[in-house]
């Protein structure tokens, strides 16, 4: 009784966490995909946060802000070993 009143209200909790929204339009969704946090943004859309929330001034969905920082990793480390390579050959 005690273990599931306790599941319970920290569901409760972590559903009012997930509909915060911080002075940017952000969710705690959109942070934890900006930063890769995959098991934090798997954890929270588990628990029934939108994933395509945007925010009000960008239009950012938590899926666009997780893809596009992504993306900007993957060019830069091949722009890295691109430029790495390049000074080898002189």
């Amino acid at each position: 009784m005690v273990v599931r009143e306790f599941k319970q209200r920290t569901n409760e909790l972590l559903a009012d966490v997930m509909d915060f929204v911080d002075v940017n339009g952000h969710t705690p969704l959109h942070i934890a995909s900006y930063f890769g946090d995959f098991k934090i943004s798997r954890l929270f859309t588990m628990k029934g946060a939108n994933a395509l929330f945007e925010t009000a001034n960008e239009k950012e969905t938590c899926l666009s802000v997780g893809k596009d920082k992504y993306s900007r990793g993957v060019i830069q480390t091949l722009n890295d070993a691109a430029n790495t390579a390049n000074t080898k050959d002189l």
